[in-house]
């Protein structure tokens, strides 16, 4: 699996919340230098309803690895995006345009759908967690969706889980 160490990544708040949720936000911090944020995330992560969440997300913007970058220019992409997106997917899209990200990090279908009309590459909460299964970080992608399904509420449709399930092995 190529090293993303030195890619410009960009994220949403889900990815972010999925995996402090479930006490792995360390696999962003193994898998990428650095993850920006634009405002509206940062905003929405400091409001995360589970307190040791919001703890872990504030210790990885205190270390220095999730940092928020302010969108200029693109603005009125924002604006455009926020019609049929909340603020934070709106922002995360109009950033990794500006910022020229090799990657953006959405949950959402319809983010998803919108940054890969703007010719952006995109992953969710899943593919981190099957990448890091693959690289040896992850013990169990059956026991990370689980935890995600219980302790955030994360739903996934079932033969996604399955094919997931199949490509790191444990099917």
């Amino acid at each position: 699996m190529e090293k993303t160490w030195l890619m410009r990544v960009v994220s949403d708040t889900s990815p972010l919340s999925c995996l402090a949720s479930i006490q792995r936000l360390d696999l962003l911090e193994i898998q990428f230098s650095s993850v920006s944020v634009p405002p509206a995330v940062r905003m929405e992560m400091l409001r995360h309803p589970v307190p040791k969440a919001r703890d872990s997300l504030g210790q990885a913007v205190e270390k220095g690895w999730i940092v928020e970058d302010a969108i200029t220019g693109l603005l009125p992409m924002a604006l455009l995006l926020n019609r049929t997106l909340d603020e934070g997917e709106s922002q995360a899209i109009s950033l990794a345009v500006n910022r020229r990200a090799e990657l953006l990090l959405v949950d959402e279908r319809e983010g998803r759908k919108a940054a890969r009309g703007l010719g952006l590459r995109v992953t969710a909460t899943l593919g981190i967690l099957m990448r890091a299964k693959l690289e040896g970080s992850l013990d169990s992608l059956t026991q990370a969706l689980e935890e995600l399904r219980t302790n955030y509420a994360f739903s996934l449709a079932p033969e996604l889980v399955q094919q997931a399930l199949r490509e790191v092995g444990e099917l």
